[in-house]
């Protein structure tokens, strides 16, 4: 990680207020980096929103600094944190200088901070990473050229490992190969089987398609606003599967993993499977909320369901 005085007095001496037309006024560091990104956007905005992200935040900026994929600006985006996590950020930025720092004016809750990072992203792709979760090599690169070769493509996951409580690595693929849905074979997906899109870590969104119909993460959702706003996306476009693992979601600290919220994410995740059922024509709906009752009866709706055939042939089919 890039080296940094972190006395606070010299990374006050180089803070700016900007204004933006979206986020309104926010923080930033170093000063002037934030004209700087504007003048020249770049392929792929990367942001990191974060809060009180200390104690693994270093692992995840490490992991994008060994990504070679150069056309690309990373925005961390903090709300307000109380521990060290702004000053690690401006150490990672410091010598880094496709990268920036934004600090909210007060916390705006996780998924409030989501929408931050859409108000400031500015490249023709958007990549979340969460801070617990870290890139492998070449993930960039790999879902970036996904996009690039197939317009109608909204939205592209890698497969994921999870990192167990023992250190333990497991590879976990959704299909048994590589392929494309069609946004309404993704969403039925969604609907029948399981949350295909995985976590934000996970995906590179297009975002004029996200612009063109003002999606937003909806802060109402406490679980599930990604698979949300994921669905409504896959409306206006396909999906497209990557089965290399690229990247580590940490199971070990991740709120999975605290079953006291089981409830609230199983309702999270039945609201928004009936604004599914909402949208599709009317003489599917009927059968379409059978599935979701059965699924409400199951032992969970998240998991790695995996539906007769797996996605057509396509990006990068191994």
């Amino acid at each position: 990680m890039a080296s940094f005085p972190p006395e606070n007095g010299m990374v006050a001496g180089h803070v700016e207020v900007v204004a933006h037309p979206s986020a309104g006024v926010i923080l930033s560091f170093p000063a002037g980096r934030h004209a700087e990104l504007l003048a020249k956007p770049a392929h792929i905005t990367l942001c990191v929103p974060v809060f009180n992200a200390a104690a693994h935040l270093p692992r995840c900026l490490d992991s994008l600094a060994a990504q070679h994929y150069r056309d690309c600006q990373i925005l961390l985006v903090d709300s307000g944190s109380t521990d060290e996590t702004f000053s690690i950020c401006c150490r990672f930025v410091a010598n880094i200088p496709n990268s920036i720092v934004y600090q909210n004016p007060r916390n705006l809750g996780r998924i409030g901070n989501w929408n931050r990072c859409l108000d400031l992203a500015t490249g023709t792709y958007l990549k979340l990473v969460m801070s617990k979760d870290y890139l492998l090599p070449g993930h960039l690169e790999e879902l970036a050229s996904v996009l690039d070769r197939y317009p109608r493509v909204v939205l592209v996951r890698s497969s994921l490992s999870h990192r167990q409580p023992d250190g333990k690595v497991h590879f976990a693929p959704l299909f048994p190969e590589s392929g494309v849905l069609s946004g309404d074979q993704a969403r039925r997906f969604g609907l029948t089987h399981a949350n295909l899109t995985a976590g934000p870590t996970a995906q590179l969104l297009r975002m004029a398609t996200i612009r063109q119909h003002a999606l937003r993460f909806d802060e109402r959702l406490t679980w599930a606003a990604d698979f949300d706003l994921a669905m409504r996306l896959l409306q206006y476009g396909d999906f497209a599967y990557v089965r290399k693992a690229l990247y580590v979601f940490d199971a070990s600290t991740s709120r999975f993993a605290a079953t006291a919220e089981a409830a609230t994410r199983l309702a999270d995740e039945l609201t928004v499977r009936e604004r599914i059922v909402d949208s599709m024509p009317q003489n599917e709906q009927a059968e379409a909320q059978a599935a979701i009752e059965r699924l409400s009866r199951g032992p969970g709706t998240l998991g790695g369901a995996t539906p007769a055939t797996g996605p057509s042939a396509g990006p990068g089919t191994r």
